[in-house]
């Protein structure tokens, strides 16, 4: 699994981070994946087309995980 694509949109001291979630072993894009802001209670799950938008994330840089069913968790900054 290959870890959400994050662009960021910021407004005041929060911004709202969007991105799809992948699987290069089987070339498709993943439903049902869980995103989440590390060190946070926020979470979005990945809808079709492997999209997903966590909003009121917090300015500056933070880790995403993603995680699904059967795969290891990815990280990244």
């Amino acid at each position: 699994m290959s870890c959400p694509v994050a662009r960021s949109q910021t407004s005041g001291h929060t911004g709202a981070i969007t991105g799809r979630v992948f699987n290069p072993s089987t070339g498709e894009y993943i439903r049902n994946a869980e995103v989440r802001i590390h060190g946070t209670p926020q979470v979005a799950v990945s809808e079709d087309g492997g999209y997903y938008r966590l909003i009121n994330a917090p300015i500056g840089e933070i880790t995403l995980v993603a995680s699904y069913i059967g795969h290891e968790s990815v990280t990244r900054r």
